[in-house]
């Protein structure tokens, strides 16, 4: 048994719960010695080395942190026997335990789909996210190496514009500093609700300015919109056809809804529609 003084306890209770997960062998666990400055667990050439979430507690300016290390998340149809299987299960478990995850990306293999299926079970669950590109000493030097990079993976997956994007290399402990940063401002006003008058606005400036479009022959209409959870990020939009909203104009909420309120950057949105009868 442990004895916490008050300080460590209030520490403990608000600390930072930082899930770090990714395909195999890109560098998650070098990356959170390099962070962490201490060789925790075992590091090796061979993919999957790490087969159990390890929980890493740390302060850092003085701030304290928990990383959760994670196994490799590999396709379905490479999981092979029982202990890739339950690390694959850890794996999904720490993503749902994490308050945020740093979705580790290895800058010398590139963007792949893998990393793409691993970016959406984080978008699934509605996580705060932030990419890294490890190993970012084996690319070439030039700023406009790490502009191209981001582009590339924004043109293959859109929804990234939304999500910072740091560079580091886990073997020169390079970008660390940025990535301990960027962590806490995340959620510096996020725990904040949007002001009712804030989100009348938007329901007179943007929902009632650009009406979805009719869909055979029925007219589509959004009455308001409210916030319901602040982590992550929820709105609900009363609707009178459901079923006739298109995709496109789902996306054009949420692209608004973005810009417009702000101050979600880094956090996956959930916006759902509820069907409503206007009185």
């Amino acid at each position: 048994n442990f004895t916490f003084s008050q300080q460590q306890a209030e520490d403990f209770k608000q600390r930072f719960k930082v899930g770090v997960v990714g395909r195999p062998n890109v560098g998650k666990s070098s990356l959170v010695n390099a962070l962490i400055n201490a060789d925790y667990s075992i590091v090796d050439q061979k993919s999957g080395t790490t087969r159990d979430a390890i929980h890493v507690f740390f302060k850092h300016a003085g701030q304290t942190f928990e990383f959760i290390d994670t196994a490799g998340l590999r396709q379905k149809s490479k999981i092979k026997g029982k202990i890739e299987f339950y690390s694959s299960v850890r794996s999904q478990k720490s993503i749902e335990e994490a308050d945020v995850l740093l979705l580790v990306i290895d800058a010398e293999r590139g963007f792949c789909n893998q990393d793409k299926r691993i970016i959406q079970m984080v978008l699934d669950a509605g996580k705060s996210m932030i990419v890294v590109a490890n190993k970012v000493d084996a690319l070439e030097e030039g700023s406009y190496i790490q502009k191209d990079f981001k582009n590339i993976m924004i043109g293959q997956m859109p929804v990234l514009e939304n999500y910072p994007l740091c560079f580091a290399s886990a073997i020169q402990k390079e970008g660390l500093n940025a990535i301990f940063k960027q962590i806490p401002a995340l959620f510096e006003s996020i725990h904040d609700r949007i002001p009712t008058k804030m989100l009348n606005d938007f329901n007179r400036d943007v929902i009632r300015r650009f009406p979805p479009p009719a869909k055979y022959g029925k007219q589509v209409k959004i009455y308001y919109l409210t916030q319901v959870e602040t982590l992550p990020p929820t709105f609900i939009c009363f609707i009178n056809h459901k079923k006739y909203l298109t995709e496109d104009y789902r996306r054009f909420l949420e692209k608004r809804i973005r810009s417009y309120l702000g101050g979600f950057y880094g956090h996956t949105l959930r916006v759902w529609f509820k069907e409503h009868r206007e009185k």
